[in-house]
């Protein structure tokens, strides 16, 4: 990567440094993405239940991943970071492979533990060693570079993985994205780290972090205010991230591969123009007002959030879509103002610990446990049965195509909503024929679900959650979000109308 800084390079390798960690963390995110675009036929192969049983998957991950980030930590302070990464590397790419084998739930929960292990190495060593491989003047140019693998990573990981399954089958989409990965590990091992504290001036003393300097994070206004609303935020996006795909897929109607591919290119686009236009806006307004970052974290929230709601709310599909994609671009562009308003919310000797507890508190508190939330919302108000007929009943005169009113027998004229016939192709290259059944009474959901399961003429039924209902609690949360970071706006004005 190329800089316009005259600074020199005291670590020869550190461009070639910065490309290998920047392919590397796109794996990172793509591998932790895949699952997203999946889930539809995981939970009919694997027999899980339910919504809630979903999104505890993404909740083992998360565990894996924030509850071990600070020992990776602090082992990188003790340790060769570079064989410490390599192993993260093996760790996240085995359990990711080991994820298209899992024959049960337990397994695959696991698995995604596995994931996030690995992956907390990678992610809390590698900008640290970026950090001693560039110079101050360099530094933010490569960090950026390095963090732009982010929305890539995952928009590859929504597309791929959703093409993949639908020409390979599921567990095809994590071998062949989980095998690079050894390959990356072999390759960091070639290339030499740098040492610590290499580009920073050794002369310099750092004040001693003491428990009482800590506590004082938590009574710092503007440090809490900003955290509070930034998990909200991640509370939001990371479910988000996690049930997209399926949300389109259920609701809409559309291929689990079409899902993907369409929210793979929202995602680079969103992240790319979003945190770009977002970062360049939010610099002009702080050079009028101190309050210039907090001002662009409260306008994208009220920017986004209608377009939010629309999303979840509307019946169109291409309204639908064009909501989403909208409202990524809106999203994207406080991820470079979150973090300044972080680091410059605190004094400099303590901006490292205040970093690391941010990190624990967003994940803790936010996206450890919103996908299990939205799929438990989106089980308690399921309206929706999903009834496999037998295939040869099914060329009768009972269970045609045109036959519904037949199969409304079964529920009561008034029970029905709507009725929609499906046939999609089989791995056995058969046809497998189902019908969509959505009910007016929710209360009515398991009634029904428990007297077909003895109908003979049904092979298979299932209770699908009402996925429209439980994406609406995110809106709601990114409106809190906005709301936190409105009162940091009226601290920081306050703040510097008293200088």
């Amino acid at each position: 990567m190329r800089t316009s800084s005259n600074t020199p390079l005291l670590f020869p390798q550190a461009n070639s440094l910065l490309i290998l960690f920047t392919v590397i963390n796109l794996f990172n995110f793509l591998d932790r993405y895949v699952l997203s675009a999946v889930l539809v036929p995981i939970k009919a192969d694997l027999g899980i239940k339910s919504d809630g049983d979903m999104g505890r998957l993404a909740t083992a991950f998360m565990l894996g991943y924030f509850l071990t980030s600070p020992i990776f930590g602090y082992l990188g302070d003790k340790l060769s970071r570079r064989k410490l990464m390599a192993l993260g590397i093996i760790g996240w790419s085995y359990g990711t492979c080991l994820s298209g084998l899992a024959q049960g739930f337990a397994f695959m929960m696991f698995c995604r533990i596995m994931v996030g292990l690995g992956e907390a190495s990678f992610g809390a060593i590698a900008p640290a060693v970026i950090s001693d491989a560039f110079p101050a003047g360099r530094r933010n140019k490569a960090i950026t570079f390095f963090s732009l693998a982010i929305p890539i990573g995952a928009a590859i990981g929504f597309t791929i993985g959703g093409v993949i399954a639908s020409q390979l089958g599921w567990r095809y989409a994590f071998f062949i994205t989980g095998l690079p990965g050894f390959l990356l590990a072999i390759l960091l091992f070639f290339l030499p780290e740098p040492a610590r504290g290499l580009n920073d001036n050794v002369e310099s003393v750092k004040e001693k972090i003491t428990l009482q300097s800590i506590k004082k994070l938590f009574r710092n206004r503007e440090y809490m205010l900003v955290n509070l609303g930034y998990i909200f935020y991640t509370f939001s996006m990371g479910a988000f991230s996690f049930w997209g795909p399926t949300f389109l897929h259920r609701v809409h109607g559309m291929k689990e591969a079409d899902a993907s591919l369409f929210l793979g290119p929202c995602l680079v686009v969103g992240g790319i123009i979003g945190t770009l236009f977002g970062g360049y806006i939010a610099n002009r307004w702080r050079k009028k007002s101190s309050d210039g970052y907090a001002k662009l974290l409260v306008v994208s929230m009220l920017l986004a959030v209608p377009f939010n709601f629309i999303a979840f709310l509307t019946e169109n599909t291409l309204l639908s879509m064009i909501c989403i994609a909208v409202s990524l671009i809106f999203l994207f562009q406080s991820t470079g103002p979150i973090n300044t308003v972080i680091v410059e919310s605190v004094a400099p000797n303590i901006r490292a610990s205040a970093m690391a507890i941010c990190i624990f508190m967003i994940h803790a508190f936010g996206d450890l446990w919103s996908p299990e939330l939205v799929g438990r919302v989106s089980d308690q108000y399921a309206n929706k049965l999903k009834i496999e007929v037998n295939h040869a009943l099914n060329e009768s005169n009972h269970y045609k195509d045109d036959g519904n009113k037949s199969l409304i027998s079964l529920f009561g004229k008034s029970d029905v909503k709507k009725i929609e016939f499906n046939s999609i192709k089989d791995t056995k290259g058969g046809f497998e024929k189902f019908y969509y059944v959505q009910l007016v009474n929710v209360s009515k959901t398991n009634n029904y679900l428990n007297k077909l399961k003895s109908d003979k003429r049904i092979i298979r039924v299932e209770k699908l959650g009402n996925l429209r209902i439980g994406m609406l609690i995110l809106p709601g949360a990114f409106l809190v979000a906005g709301v936190f970071w409105f009162f940091l706006m009226l601290v920081q004005r306050r703040k510097a109308e008293q200088v």
